[in-house]
């Protein structure tokens, strides 16, 4: 739901304006300080929101889960660089794939790793 906030939509959250822009404030701080992390590694395993589609795999020809946590975690820290504060409230743009809802969630992108549906994992 960070998503969602951050890229403007606040139709669920706090209705104060003042907390909708510290909510994404404290979000990008907590991503730019390496305390939020879209992906995580250790050993052989890899945790995410929602896990990796395999057409998204082959897109990204990454092989280890080190490569594939460093990908979203950048992708993730690059798209908070884009985050505006314009007339009470905060917008990003998270146009990369990464973020992408696929077609089981009403998107049209392959599907990325905070939208992906487990019935298309299992």
């Amino acid at each position: 739901h960070e998503l969602i906030r951050a890229e403007g939509s606040f139709r669920d959250a706090h209705p104060r304006e003042a907390a909708r822009i510290a909510s994404v404030r404290i979000w990008r701080s907590e991503v730019e300080a390496g305390a939020v992390q879209a992906g995580f590694a250790v050993g052989p395993f890899l945790f995410t929101h929602s896990g990796f589609r395999p057409s998204m795999l082959r897109r990204l020809q990454r092989r280890t889960p080190d490569e594939l946590a460093a990908h979203v975690n950048d992708r993730l820290t690059r798209a908070l660089q884009t985050c505006v504060e314009t007339a009470g409230t905060a917008s990003c743009s998270f146009r990369d794939d990464v973020f992408s809802a696929g077609p089981d969630r009403g998107g049209r992108g392959v599907g990325g790793t905070f939208w992906t549906d487990w019935g298309v994992l299992s």
